[in-house]
C-alpha cells in the first residue's frame, strides 16, 4: 500500500462519519442509516489499520535484512 491509497481510504472514512453527521443532525435522526454509516466506517477504519499495521511490520522486516 502506498501513503496515497492510504489517505483515499481515510477519505472514505470520513465521507461515512460525514453521512452518520448528516443522519443526525436533522430534528427526526435516522438511526438506523447513522449506524449503517458508522459500521462502515469502522470496517473501513479497522481495515486500513490492519493494512497499516502490515506495512510497520514489513518496514520492520526489511530494516532488519
Amino acid at each position: 500500500m502506498i501513503a496515497d491509497e492510504a489517505r483515499e481510504r481515510v477519505g472514505e472514512i470520513r465521507d461515512g462519519l460525514r453521512r452518520a453527521m448528516r443522519a443526525l443532525s436533522v430534528p427526526g435522526p435516522d438511526w438506523g442509516a447513522a449506524v449503517d454509516a458508522l459500521l462502515d466506517a469502522s470496517r473501513e477504519a479497522n481495515e486500513l489499520a490492519l493494512r497499516c499495521l502490515d506495512e510497520t511490520v514489513r518496514g520492520d522486516a526489511d530494516d532488519k535484512r
